[in-house]
C-alpha cells in the first residue's frame, strides 16, 4: 500500500470577504500544519493528484485552486491532468526565468490555463512573465507597506491581472493591502489552511 498523503487549502477572499478561491498545499499528515517539502516536484504532483482523486467539484465547490508549481512540475505532462477551469497555477519564485519557461507558458495558456507570480518581487527577469500572468501574489508580511505599493506602481504599466496579498494577519494589514488597490487577500487574519 502507498504512503498517504494529504492536502490543505486556505481561502483567498475578496474585500467583502467573499471566498473567491481556495490555495491548494500539500502535506504529509492529517495533522501537519506545513509542509516539508524535500521535492517540489512530489509535492506539486501529490497536489494535483489528490485534486482530481477527490474530485474537483466537492473539494473546490465551484471555486478556483491555486497551486504551486517549481519548473520540473510546470514542465512536466501533470499540469494538464487538471481542467483548466478550475486551476491557477502559482509559479514559484524559485523558477528561473528562460525562453523554454516563457513557452511553456505561452502553450498552457493556449489551452486555457492560467497562472499567477507568487511571493513576487521587483526584478527584471521576471518582466517578460507580467503579460501573461494573470495574478501577482505579494508577501505583505515580509516587507513593508511601502515596499507593497512600491512593486503595484512599478508593475501596473505590463500588468493587467488582479493583485493577492499574502500572509494577512490583522485587520490593519487587511486595510493597508485594500489601500493599495489589492483585490484578493490570503493569510490567518482570514483563515488558517484546513487539511
Amino acid at each position: 500500500m502507498g504512503k498517504e498523503t494529504f492536502l490543505a487549502r486556505q481561502p483567498i477572499v475578496d474585500a467583502d470577504h467573499r471566498l473567491f478561491a481556495y490555495e491548494l498545499l500539500f502535506r504529509q499528515s492529517l495533522n501537519a500544519v506545513s509542509a516539508n517539502v524535500t521535492s517540489q516536484l512530489q509535492a506539486g504532483v501529490e497536489v494535483i493528484s489528490n485534486t482530481l482523486c477527490l474530485g474537483p467539484e466537492w473539494l473546490l465547490h465551484g471555486k478556483l485552486a491555486f497551486i504551486n508549481l517549481d519548473e520540473a512540475t510546470l514542465m512536466s505532462d501533470f499540469v494538464c491532468l487538471l481542467p483548466p477551469h478550475h486551476v491557477v497555477y502559482e509559479i514559484l519564485e524559485t523558477v528561473p526565468v528562460t525562453p523554454v519557461l516563457i513557452a511553456r507558458i505561452r502553450e498552457l495558456r493556449q489551452l486555457g490555463y492560467r497562472f499567477a507570480l507568487d511571493d513576487f518581487v521587483c526584478l527584471d527577469e521576471y518582466r517578460p512573465l507580467l503579460p501573461m500572468v494573470d495574478f501577482v501574489k505579494l508577501d505583505v508580511l515580509e516587507q513593508p507597506p511601502e515596499k507593497t505599493m512600491e512593486i503595484i506602481a512599478h508593475i501596473q504599466l505590463n500588468f493587467s491581472g488582479q493583485f493577492i496579498a499574502e500572509k494577512v494577519e490583522s485587520r490593519e494589514m487587511f486595510d493597508m493591502c485594500r489601500h493599495c488597490g489589492i483585490q484578493y487577500f490570503q493569510g490567518y487574519y482570514f483563515a488558517h489552511p484546513e487539511n
